[in-house]
């Protein structure tokens, strides 16, 4: 399988995303990937390489991105996945990613509601990179994502830790101005995933830091309860 870059350039970004409103543009995350400051640009495409590590090996014929925002790891669950499947509340910029790289087998779905319009046990992998921590029904989400993973499947989720180190990493980059904040910290997501799915692999950016947390989930067969596994390494 060829190894696919998943870094997009800041001006393809700004293109896919040019017309929506200050509003949108944060809510898909483009002020981050190309955020001034090298080490918050650093850290948000960090994330995706270990997120692409962490799918390598896996079987996944059907993916879901959920809130997959502008789009920017469709490139690689392109290669690696039959079908992909990318919801969120605003598709449009996605769309345009999805158009300028030819991404035939990624279908794309304006969601803001439940339930997930996809069947039951029907998704190999699911990632949810930085969008949990946003939802305030939080148990109502993961309930509709453990319904469509298959036994076996994989879950993915990546979220803050929003510890003193972060909130001052968002005072300094100025997120501290936009009118959202997040509903929960990445503790909080696991905790409540783990009613459902059983953690099996946990990564920590930046080490001893701490500052986001990548973990994996998987749904075993009979069980709803799960303790979690191996913590993994920091990076």
């Amino acid at each position: 399988m060829r190894k696919v870059e998943i870094r997009i350039r800041a001006k393809y970004l700004k293109e896919f995303a040019r017309g929506y409103s200050g509003s949108v543009v944060d809510e898909i995350a483009v002020p981050s990937y190309i955020h001034w400051n090298p080490l918050i640009r650093w850290l948000m495409w960090k994330r995706l390489t270990v997120v692409q590590t962490l799918c390598g090996g896996l079987q996944s014929k059907i993916v879901l991105d959920y809130g997959t925002g502008a789009g920017v790891i469709l490139p690689f669950l392109s290669e690696i996945a039959d079908r992909v499947v990318a919801l969120d509340k605003v598709i449009a910029p996605a769309t345009r990613l999805c158009k300028h790289y030819g991404l035939n087998n990624v279908e794309l779905h304006e969601v803001d509601t439940l339930p997930i319009p996809l069947p039951d046990e029907s998704v190999d992998l699911i990632l949810c990179l930085d969008v949990l921590e946003h939802i305030k029904a939080l148990q109502d989400v993961i309930q509709e994502l453990a319904r469509i993973l298959r036994a076996g499947g994989v879950l993915i989720v990546s979220g803050p830790s929003e510890n003193p180190i972060y909130k001052l990493g968002r005072l300094i980059a100025g997120f501290h101005k936009r009118a959202t904040y997040h509903c929960w910290n990445i503790d909080d997501v696991n905790e409540a995933l783990k009613t459902h799915l059983a953690l099996i692999q946990q990564r920590t950016l930046m080490g001893p830091v701490r500052l986001f947390d990548i973990g994996v989930f998987q749904k075993i067969q009979g069980k709803t309860l799960l303790a979690s596994g191996d913590q993994g390494a920091n990076e």
